[in-house]
């Protein structure tokens, strides 16, 4: 009798630890946590990575992260207690896009971008690199040139220990002109519990949106990105970086040809000149500009953004300044001469290494006046520079200049000059 009651003992014993085990394995549900990194000032980078710090589970500003517009923002999204195999879980973030009109997070790229040591496994159990990537298609609402200026390489998800498979539709609330948030949802399987998810959030640029309306004109903390659900349940969660953290170039424009005409002379010397802003009278603009032009028809004008570029020389160092107690920036590209057709020049700036100012690629279809990038040359009319008048007559050597900073110079050829230009 004493054995029964032992053994009965040890069943019931046994029966309980096997309910309260499975009840606790019941209890596990499916969890995701959004982290953003952190990434030290300046003068003091940080990795992102937990061993440093530099992943957080909270919120980031100029104290303790440094970003620049075109820089793109590292997430990473950690799960645990995922169904594995053939289960199809899905995800769902959100970003917000604009904020009275100026644009923040404006598209989706890969984690390590611009923090190109970011390491989204570190001490997360199991998780190894290499990942899955997914490319991103593009967001329909962005201009295509702003996304596909970047290499398609840097412009995927990263799945660590998981695969995704399909990603939704772009869903956009409220409207660019005003605040505005966007949407996607992914799908993906699990080969782990604890799979790792990484991205980056592309910093809005004066250079594609316009001055005053990029990511370092917003004020407050604008970054936001979100985890709105997983497997439609839990979620709402919100990372964002302060805008004090971000800086911007306080204002960049490049000009050729002339303030009041688009048509020049075969042979004609032009050139490009890049004017940068800084945001402050201490922190010198420094770095070089890389000057290209591309060719249209004259019936249409180029885009530098799809059309093939054609460097013109080297890059060239950039001469610091100032101008209304700002810093400021100049370069310009060689003289040239070009055959009859239309043309664009297109400049890219690269800030010097330890510079906090962003990189500048500007071009645009103007024609006339300041900041104007694109010019005709068909030889059909006169035209009239600045100062300067046009005529069509022989010239003496003592006639003939080359004004450069893009303004349209002449050519001499067989000891005639195509344009002879005469002061007023």
């Amino acid at each position: 009798m004493k054995n029964f009651l032992s053994r009965a003992r040890i069943v019931l014993v046994t029966s309980v630890l096997f309910v309260l085990t499975a009840t606790a394995a019941m209890s596990a549900n499916p969890s995701a946590d959004l982290d953003q990194c952190r990434n030290g000032v300046l003068a003091s980078p940080v990795k992102c990575a937990d061993s440093t710090g530099g992943w957080v589970n909270g919120n980031a500003g100029a104290q303790n992260s440094h970003w620049r517009e075109g820089d793109s923002i590292s997430y990473r999204m950690r799960y645990d207690n995922l169904t594995t195999g053939s289960a199809v879980h899905k995800v769902t973030i959100e970003w917000d896009t604009t904020q009275g009109g100026k644009h923040a997070i404006d598209f989706i790229t890969d984690v390590d971008r611009t923090e190109t040591t970011a390491a989204p496994c570190d001490t997360v159990t199991g998780c190894t690199p290499p990942p899955n990537k997914f490319a991103i298609p593009n967001d329909p609402n962005v201009p295509v040139g702003y996304i596909t200026k970047l290499p398609a390489g840097e412009r995927q998800f990263y799945c660590y220990g998981c695969t995704i498979s399909a990603m939704s539709p772009f869903t956009l609330s409220g409207t660019y002109a005003g605040n505005s948030s966007t949407r996607v949802t992914l799908f993906f399987t699990a080969a782990v519990v604890n799979p790792v998810m990484a991205w980056g959030g592309h910093i809005g640029t004066q250079t594609d949106w316009g001055f005053g309306f990029s990511a370092s004109a917003v004020s407050g903390s604008p970054y936001h990105m979100r985890l709105i659900d997983l497997d439609g349940a839990g979620g709402n969660q919100d990372r964002s970086l302060q805008s004090a953290a971000v800086v911007g170039m306080g204002g960049a424009t490049s000009r050729s040809g002339s303030l009041t005409t688009n048509n020049f002379q075969p042979g004609t010397l032009i050139s490009d000149t890049l004017y940068l802003t800084g945001t402050n009278s201490t922190t010198a603009v420094a770095g070089t500009a890389q000057f290209y032009y591309c060719v249209g028809t004259l019936a249409a004008l180029p885009d530098c953004n799809t059309a093939t570029n054609y460097a013109i020389g080297s890059p060239v160092a950039v001469t610091a300044g100032t101008n209304g107690g700002l810093q400021t920036g100049t370069a310009s590209s060689a003289n040239i001469s070009f055959g009859q057709g239309s043309y664009c020049f297109r400049a890219v700036f690269t800030p010097a290494t330890g510079s906090p100012y962003p990189g500048v690629d500007h071009t645009n279809q103007v024609s006339i006046g300041f900041g104007a990038e694109c010019f005709y040359i068909s030889g059909a009319t006169a035209v009239k520079v600045e100062s300067f008048e046009a005529t069509s007559q022989p010239a003496m050597a003592a006639d003939l200049s080359l004004v450069g900073l893009g303004f349209a110079g002449v050519l001499a050829l067989g000891g005639v000059a195509l344009v002879a230009l005469r002061k007023r």
